[in-house]
């Protein structure tokens, strides 16, 4: 998808010349972009006219998730920080990797986890799959799904644009059904999994509620952290005393190149989640002390 004309430019520059980050500063007394790589920074000054178009297109990148460059598709991950005289947006790019590169991707971690120890199914619960990394934690989805996928599974995955296609599973895209009435066409058919790909917190409302009902919820989540991850939901109305209740496993993956980390949820971190007055910092230091062992 494409933004508009000086935003599509300034991608496709940074896309160019390998920087992974546009750090944009607009202001009343300053208009600067500056493109982030790994051995050198380059900054650009903006006119009034560029400042103008930039700001209409960031309303439509905060939106977006992939971007077209040269028939590659590239992720794009939008912060925004308002100032008093302007605001502050970093856009972080990332290439998608090809099918073959996923295939493969999910074929290793296949192989380094041991999904018999993992009941994903057990009803009533949710699990998560967090990395910082949009692909990491989509790759892992899609590898454990096409590892408890048999004859008597019955999976659904709600992607907005899936990655693999797995024969058995019904993939379902997120346009499509993106209403509790939907939901519960889907929870009549009782599936063993329901698995979403990171979905949006409306979308994750609507399947905790189904896991309030006895269904079993695996969701990927891009997060830097397990603490970013689980804070947003809270932040987000999503009730902590019912995480407590819901949580089963989390798996957390910082970059390809590390281990998956299988977490358990123990009784201090759900009795944490329950505490009348839960703050980030007594959040943070739950799970720094108590979800640190592996499962199994």
């Amino acid at each position: 998808m494409q933004i508009n004309y000086i935003l599509d430019k300034i991608i496709d520059y940074a896309i160019f010349s390998l920087a992974h980050t546009i750090d944009l500063d607009i202001c009343n007394n300053q208009n600067e972009v500056k493109f982030i790589n790994a051995t050198e920074n380059e900054t650009l000054e903006l006119n009034n006219n560029q400042q103008s178009s930039i700001l209409e297109g960031l309303c439509l990148v905060s939106k977006i998730k992939h971007y077209s460059c040269n028939k590659i598709t590239y992720t794009l991950n939008y912060e925004e920080y308002n100032k008093i005289n302007g605001i502050r947006a970093f856009i972080k790019i990332s290439k998608e990797p090809s099918i073959k590169e996923l295939t493969s991707h999910i074929n290793s971690i296949n192989n380094t986890i041991n999904t018999r120890n993992l009941n994903l199914s057990k009803q009533g619960t949710i699990s998560f799959i967090i990395s910082p990394n949009y692909t990491c934690a989509s790759t892992i989805l899609y590898s454990l799904l096409k590892t408890l996928n048999n004859l008597n599974s019955n999976i659904y995955l709600f992607d907005r644009s899936p990655l693999n296609y797995i024969d058995g599973i019904h993939q379902v895209l997120f346009n499509k059904y993106c209403n509790n009435n939907k939901f519960e066409a889907i929870w009549t058919s009782r599936p063993n999994i329901i698995a979403l790909n990171n979905p949006n917190i409306k979308t994750i409302k609507q399947a905790i509620s189904l896991c309030n009902r006895g269904s079993s919820i695996t969701l990927s989540i891009s997060s830097k952290n397990i603490t970013s991850a689980i804070s947003k939901l809270i932040n987000s109305k999503i009730c902590p005393k019912n995480l407590s209740y819901l949580l089963n496993l989390i798996l957390f993956q910082s970059s390809p190149k590390d281990d998956i980390k299988i977490l358990s949820v123990n009784n201090v971190t759900r009795q944490t989640l329950r505490h009348p007055r839960l703050s980030n910092k007594l959040l943070i230091k739950a799970i720094n002390q108590n979800l640190c062992h592996p499962h199994g």
